[in-house]
């Protein structure tokens, strides 16, 4: 019936193909830098925004995909480049310049597109519907579609 190598994925809840931009990059009322996230769902036609994100919420989200999917290690991730705070009760994220903000921006949005596409384009593993869900989480479709 099948071979030993046959891996057998249930993807019921699954969005065939999901398209993801960070768009901008704002300071929230704490100074701390928050991510707009656009997406599309290719299968529905629907677009939305995802909620506001920050570095912390991507940074969770890789170290809960690096649980069920080691490769995710692979796809180059920004690290933080400053402190937790300056000890005034302002994050020093707030006296990053835009070209900062921005180089970080960009770097988010080629890990979150590169996870998504691992998703729709790459190898079949036993753990992909699990990755395919907490992505969907992350980005709100549990809540739009």
């Amino acid at each position: 019936i099948g071979e030993s190598d046959d891996v057998f994925v249930p993807l019921v809840g699954i969005r065939k193909a999901i398209c993801v931009r960070i768009l901008n990059t704002f300071l929230d009322n704490r100074n701390r830098v928050a991510f707009t996230i656009w997406c599309y769902d290719v299968e529905s036609g629907m677009e939305w925004y995802a909620p506001v994100r920050y570095y912390n919420d991507f940074k969770d989200l890789r170290s809960a995909l690096l649980r069920v999917d080691k490769s995710i290690g692979n796809i180059p991730f920004p690290s933080l480049g400053w402190s937790l705070g300056s000890g005034l009760g302002f994050s020093s994220e707030a006296k990053e310049s835009a070209k900062t903000r921005e180089v970080r921006r960009g770097q988010l949005e080629v890990f979150l597109r590169r996870v998504f596409a691992g998703v729709y384009r790459g190898r079949l593993h036993p753990y992909l519907a699990e990755v395919a869900v907490h992505l969907q989480t992350f980005v709100g479709c549990d809540t739009v579609l």
